[in-house]
């Protein structure tokens, strides 16, 4: 697949061409992700659950800074490609390498460092911590890889290729899932087996991008030779930090949630584990969909073409809309089927169906402001999708989920309900001001035709 130019096509064509292979590559690694927490789940047991459950606070806030970052590529590469400026994507290859090799050493001592802290204040203990910690440090060893291979699908998809990480995509699950299956059900390694599963796809998928993408800008240059560029490497934090800056918040989220919610005990704390990422697979197109418009509106802002910003951004609120509501419509008709593929335990499957029916109803809306930040994003105003995401997350979410399932100023737990309903308000907040921000600021730049 050559690189697709999104300044010519129609403006639904062209965003539905670049977004359908990373639909198809989603719904790829969601039956992946299924068969995964089936494996964990059903052939080691509802411990080895709740330890992966447990696990996913810390990897998700570390994950999220590596996918932070990556966004940056997009962008920059998305604008490089708008102005046909062909002679700095060999620095940029090189630079992306550079910053996932750093970026990979700091987050694996820090994540060494942090991981006792962490998951005392979680409250695991017992048999449950070694068994966490063993999953933990496997999957962090990886960091380097991981952060690699996100940096370069990043610039492939600026570039308009979103086939090629479609490709990587399900390489990189198929290797998971077989190895997933070899190593515990037929090597017995246990939970570090998931693991080890899991870094082990990511070194193939690493060292392919680099191969692959390679050999597709030389389609474009004579030669590849980049250097070390001060100018990228700070265009890609200036632009990264404040998107990395927003996922980490939504990391420390879910680690706070995971610290109340385990206030109500072990059943409650499974449910939440298996019910917040099954709705994390819901939510993932709306940032499939967000990074598909920044690509789109980086390119035709870098050939300075606002009329086809405006009419893709209107085009993709429909896309929105449409997913949002399929998605909603299928976890408030099925929530228990959902929790039964995971655990057999009642209580369990009780609590988290009851979760899963309180936030999908809001799915629509933490779809549209992902449109608004993927718009705001290609545009390189990676700031303000920050400050709104922490506005409603430090300023709403976190506070109506202590008030609302605790006694005040005490953490003697009354009402769990208050924490599943937290995470909407949140999104109803957040949606709200970046509507008035959009009406307020941003429309007016995108008017021209």
């Amino acid at each position: 697949m050559s690189f697709r130019d999104l300044t010519q096509e129609k403006e639904l064509k062209a965003i539905l061409a670049f977004s359908l292979p990373m639909f198809a590559g989603y719904v790829f690694q969601q039956l992946y992700n299924v068969v995964d927490m089936a494996v964990l789940g059903k052939l080691i047991g509802t411990d080895a659950l709740a330890a992966s459950g447990a696990a996913f606070p810390l990897l998700f806030f570390w994950t999220a800074i590596m996918q932070g970052l990556a966004t940056a590529f997009t962008i920059v590469s998305s604008h490089f490609y708008g102005k046909k400026n062909f002679m700095a994507l060999p620095d940029l290859l090189f630079n992306s390498l550079l910053i996932s090799v750093v970026m990979g050493l700091v987050i694996i001592f820090l994540g060494l460092i942090s991981a006792y802290p962490a998951f005392n204040l979680m409250g695991i203990k017992g048999t449950l911590l070694p068994m966490t910690m063993e999953y933990y440090e496997i999957l962090l060893y990886g960091s380097f890889f991981m952060s690699g291979y996100f940096s370069l699908v990043a610039i492939m998809r600026g570039l308009g290729d979103s086939e090629t990480p479609l490709y990587l995509g399900i390489v990189s699950n198929l290797l998971n899932l077989m190895m997933d299956i070899v190593f515990v059900r037929y090597l017995h390694f246990g939970i570090w087996g998931v693991a080890l599963a899991t870094d082990m796809a990511f070194v193939v998928v690493f060292f392919a991008s680099i191969i692959i993408l390679s050999r597709k800008l030389n389609n474009l240059l004579p030669a590849i030779a980049g250097q070390i560029n001060p100018g990228i490497i700070t265009e890609v934090f200036s632009l990264g930090l404040p998107n990395a800056m927003a996922r980490s918040i939504k990391a420390i989220s879910i680690f706070v949630f995971f610290i109340l919610v385990g206030r109500f005990g072990k059943e409650v704390f499974t449910s939440y584990a298996v019910a917040s990422r099954t709705v994390s697979l819901a939510l993932s197109p709306a940032f499939i969909l967000s990074i598909a418009i920044t690509a789109f509106v980086g390119q035709n802002y870098g050939a300075g073409l606002n009329g086809r910003i405006k009419r893709g951004f209107g085009r993709s609120i429909f896309l929105a809309i449409f997913l949002a509501l399929a998605f909603s419509l299928m976890f408030i008709s099925f929530p228990n089927f959902i929790m039964r593929i995971f655990t057999n335990d009642a209580n369990v499957i009780a609590h988290g169906s009851n979760y899963l029916v309180i936030v999908a109803r809001f799915f629509l809306l933490f779809y549209l402001m992902q449109v608004f930040f993927g718009l705001l994003k290609g545009l390189g105003n990676t700031a303000v999708p920050m400050r709104i995401t922490w506005f409603y997350i430090l300023a709403v979410q976190l506070p109506v989920a202590y008030f609302s399932a605790f006694r005040p100023f005490t953490f003697i737990p009354q009402n769990v309900l208050g924490l599943w309903w937290a995470e909407p308000v949140g999104w109803i907040a957040g949606f709200f001001v970046s509507l008035v921000w959009y009406l307020r600021k941003t429309k007016k730049n995108i008017s021209l035709t």
